[in-house]
């Protein structure tokens, strides 16, 4: 009997030396990075350089994985179902973070309950555009032919975020126009040049070749200052004042997460590495080329900003009458 007793002990000790061994070993082989939007698109694209830069801090190899879809729910479950041992992340949105729990009365995913945090990385903007062959140069005539005819402007919508910032801003301007729902932002650019969807919202890092190759129009860019890539294009709020709020908050921000009960000593080393990712100043001019801001936020910051954020769009949600 002793010595089965001894046995399990032993047994024991040894699990538990495993575990303490393969937390300092970490990463020991390649880490998934899961994308909820198509491949190509801002947040994709974003996700790769973080993939690449964080991988050498790592000096690990992070395969990105595109799962678009169902409002970011594929993605979001299979993070969720994914083990917590820091193999598996995901490079996600504000979008599902605190926008989705606030359109969806029963979305079934819970970030503040089943994520863990590990940092904040970037911040875009969005720059609204329209097809080169339209004959309507300036946002005022799109909004002209909405009040003579409400609904007869579509824009298109890739997300949750995008959802909203469309709902604040026909709100802001008390007008109708028609969403049309994209699963990825590659989808829309077709659509939008053949002008059988009016207006499309994109990030400034997808958007300004196509602006340089004159296949899209830029009509004006959300947030509190211009881009530098594009400095004469005008801000949501120099356009229309009663745009002032949605310029300020129609923005997308960036961060990693993982499943819930990701041991603290492996959060603590992806939150390091993501850290010096950030502090790398070849990554933000990179971040800054493609148009967007490095915006760091610790683990437990970006946390406390899901929490603040959904409280905000929950109240535009109901304000708007969005919630599906």
């Amino acid at each position: 009997m002793k010595f089965f007793k001894y046995l399990a002990v032993t047994a024991a000790a040894t699990l538990a030396f495993a575990g303490t061994a393969s937390a300092d070993s970490y990463p020991d082989r390649p880490i998934r990075m899961i994308v909820p939007f198509s491949a190509g698109g801002p947040t994709d694209n974003m996700a790769r350089i973080v993939a690449e830069y964080m991988g050498k801090q790592l000096d690990q190899t992070i395969i990105v994985l595109n799962k678009p879809g169902a409002d970011n729910l594929i993605a979001a479950r299979e993070l969720i179902k994914s083990p917590a041992d820091g193999y598996t992340v995901m490079f996600t949105t504000n979008g599902l973070l605190s926008v989705a729990p606030a359109i969806h009365k029963d979305f079934p995913v819970k970030p503040l309950e089943q994520f863990s945090y590990i940092g904040g990385v970037t911040t875009y903007p969005y720059v609204f555009v329209s097809s080169m062959e339209d004959k309507r140069e300036q946002f005022s005539g799109f909004l002209e032919d909405t009040r003579k005819d409400p609904g007869s402007v579509s824009y298109a919508v890739v997300g949750n975020v995008s959802a909203v910032a469309g709902g604040l801003l026909t709100d802001s301007l008390n007008v109708q126009m028609l969403p049309v729902r994209y699963k990825g932002n590659s989808e829309t650019v077709p659509d939008i040049i053949s002008k059988r969807v009016a207006l499309g919202m994109f990030a400034p890092s997808f958007t300004l070749t196509l602006i340089n190759d004159k296949k899209l129009r830029p009509l004006f860019v959300t947030g509190e200052n211009r881009l530098k890539s594009l400095p004469d294009l005008p801000l949501a709020s120099e356009v229309d004042p009663a745009l002032k709020e949605f310029s300020a908050s129609a923005v997308v921000w960036t961060a990693v997460v993982a499943p819930k009960g990701l041991p603290d000593d492996i959060r603590a080393k992806l939150e390091s590495a993501l850290k010096s990712v950030v502090d790398d100043e070849s990554f933000v001019a990179k971040v800054e080329d493609l148009g967007d801001q490095v915006a760091w936020k610790t683990s437990a910051d970006t946390r406390k900003r899901v929490e603040q954020d959904g409280q905000t769009w929950t109240r535009v949600v109901q304000s708007t009458e969005l919630a599906l």
